[in-house]
């Protein structure tokens, strides 16, 4: 289907983008940002009002064929806030966290103060939503002073991903991580943009909400002091261009 975006170009030309109804809205938010050259950290995609979420489909966030979603640019002025994180009833404030910092670079810091494994399936909770290790801290309207509580998972599994070349990227996923989540680790390793890998499961094409619970059984996640863990075996494409944009 094809979704509009107005706001993204300085000359207000409206973008037609070509996209899958179960494609991420962070797929979205990834192709404005390549083909205008803008990092992702500072646009704002909105439909009807209503900032995307991110972790959940095009479909889930309401958008159909021809919907007309607004861009909007942020300044981020590289401001540090503290955090004060919440984990296994212990409290601790963590400093010099920017908001172009994600997720996954709060849970760094976090994992370094409390002295866990950087690669341990972990969590972050605002409020009562899980955000996920690609949203920013600007994203999220996170402020200095809040509060975040911060899990580690109980159960794990390994992913594999297997790159064109041969080489193997793995690591600990819980069975709620989410498959663009692995491509954002997959991004940070390789600097392959989201919009350019396509991860295939048993000759299965995935979409990027799809959660790797729902490609095993909850018996294939075992606890951290188990061995034999199963091991999901990805093979990643590279999609050599985006998908078109007329203007």
């Amino acid at each position: 289907m094809q979704v509009l975006v107005c706001g993204a170009r300085e000359d207000q030309q409206v973008l037609v983008l070509d996209t899958v109804a179960t494609d991420s809205a962070l797929t979205l938010l990834e192709q404005v940002g390549e083909l205008c050259g803008i990092p992702n950290s500072v646009i704002r995609l909105t439909y009807k009002g209503k900032t995307l979420k991110y972790n959940e489909s095009l479909q889930q966030n309401g958008i159909q064929q021809l919907s007309t979603v607004l861009a909007s640019m942020r300044l981020l002025g590289g401001c540090k806030i503290s955090l004060t994180i919440l984990c296994d009833g212990a409290q601790t404030r963590i400093q010099n966290i920017q908001d172009s910092d994600t997720v996954y670079d709060v849970k760094l810091k976090v994992a370094g103060e409390f002295g866990y494994c950087e690669d341990a399936p972990s969590v972050l909770i605002i409020g009562n939503t899980t955000v996920l290790d690609y949203e920013t801290i600007a994203e999220l309207g996170i402020k200095d002073g809040d509060y975040v509580h911060f899990n580690t998972s109980s159960r794990f599994a390994k992913a594999v991903v297997q790159m064109n070349d041969g080489t193997r990227i793995t690591r600990k996923v819980s069975p709620i991580t989410k498959v663009v989540e692995i491509k954002y680790w997959v991004q940070r390793q390789t600097e392959i943009p989201i919009t350019r890998q396509a991860l295939f499961f048993r000759g299965q094409k995935l979409h990027d909400c799809n959660t790797v619970a729902s490609l095993g059984n909850i018996t294939d996640f075992r606890q951290e002091h188990q061995n034999n863990c199963a091991t999901f075996l990805f093979s990643l494409e590279f999609v050599s261009s985006a998908k078109s944009a007329r203007f």
